[in-house]
């Protein structure tokens, strides 16, 4: 009589997904971590469930994707243009293939790809006025922009300059600038104060007087350039409130809050080591609040 062998699968029950951890060997993971994951979301129950799929609207050389709201801008194929909610297209100016950095104010949106840099208001694009006061001149083009307490900064190498306040198109380029020790990969404002990233640290420079704003040190390694995303302060935590900014590191996820108090969510579980740019977006559909980021 011949033996038969019986195999018994064992079931288990995962009430709970804790997300991807890619930082631990897959047999050391405890129950609900995952060591690999493809078009999944995580619920606010942290329940697993297949990420719904999107339509391709449009397609071609596109870069420098920054939305504001109810419209954004895009560069493409060399031209600077204005989408509005309908994803319709309004070529504005071209400006060439550089990365392009946006920042808006009011009803005005500033850019800078490195080697131009301007306004666009009504979905016309402007250069600024000539200063008229002595030592003044028009800022400089740089690789990133941010706005904080009535200033444009403008990030240049490791130089940061920024205009008087309140004139956008003024800068006194023999005092209005601070220099960091290596290339600046990020400038984030809240609304005390400054998240800003070298290729060495991060640091939050406190206050909005840029001539009395201490540095300090909130990580030991760089945000990856090419970020500008704000996000809603309870998504990150409950009891959470004020401005809050996101940003990627080769360690993980960070958040920036007032007062400088920053963290990184995903340090212990997940990094993205090799990247050097990043691309972000904060989505929140279905009650699921997201960062997404596009990584190069």
């Amino acid at each position: 009589m011949n033996k038969r062998e019986i195999k018994v699968r064992q079931t288990l029950l995962v009430e709970k997904f804790l997300g991807k951890n890619n930082r631990d060997e897959a047999y050391e993971l405890p129950l609900g971590q995952l060591s690999a994951a493809s078009n999944v979301d995580i619920t606010l129950q942290q329940r697993i469930r297949s990420r719904v799929g999107q339509t391709l609207i449009t397609a071609g050389s596109y870069k420098s994707l920054h939305g504001f709201g109810d419209h954004g801008y895009i560069v493409k194929a060399g031209y600077l243009t204005y989408i509005d909610a309908g994803l319709n297209e309004t070529s504005i100016k071209f400006i060439g293939t550089n990365e392009c950095s946006m920042v808006e104010h009011n009803d005005v949106m500033f850019y800078s790809n490195s080697s131009l840099i301007g306004y666009v208001k009504d979905k016309v694009a402007y250069g600024f006025a000539t200063p008229v006061d002595q030592y003044r001149s028009n800022p400089p083009s740089g690789q990133i922009l941010a706005i904080l307490g009535g200033r444009l900064y403008i990030a240049i190498g490791p130089y940061i300059y920024f205009t008087d306040i309140g004139k956008f198109h003024s800068v006194d380029m023999r005092q209005n600038a601070r220099m960091l020790p290596k290339r600046i990969t990020m400038m984030q404002p809240v609304d005390d104060g400054m998240y800003i990233s070298s290729a060495y640290k991060t640091y939050f420079a406190a206050g909005v007087n840029p001539y009395k704003q201490p540095l300090r040190e909130v990580f030991p390694y760089p945000a990856l350039e090419g970020q500008q995303v704000e996000v809603s302060a309870r998504m990150v935590g409950e009891g959470m409130e004020g401005k809050c900014v996101a940003w990627m590191t080769n360690h993980g996820q960070c958040y920036g809050f007032n007062g400088g108090k920053a963290i990184n969510v995903t340090e212990p579980v997940y990094e993205v080591p090799g990247a050097v740019r990043a691309s972000s977006l904060y989505k929140n559909k279905d009650n699921l609040s997201q960062v997404i980021t596009v990584l190069n």
